[in-house]
């Protein structure tokens, strides 16, 4: 597996779902796959940089968006 491109979201917490970095990786994802390139994985080193476990909602939402790309 090659990693293509890292995201990285210092300082900002993971309860906040319109996040900068998140919303970047969202695009790329978007971007890269438009082009054919299908990106496979999406690797987050800490479940709690998606999303807290009482918003597991909201986790399950992004998580379905980040598949769907």
């Amino acid at each position: 597996m090659d990693v293509v491109k890292v995201f990285r979201e210092e300082g900002v917490s993971g309860k906040l779902m319109d996040r900068k970095a998140m919303n970047e990786a969202i695009r790329f994802l978007e971007k890269e796959n438009k082009k054919f390139t299908k990106i496979h994985y999406f690797v987050v080193t800490d479940a709690d940089r998606i999303a807290r476990p009482d918003d597991i909602a909201e986790a399950f939402t992004l998580e379905q968006s980040i598949e769907s790309l």
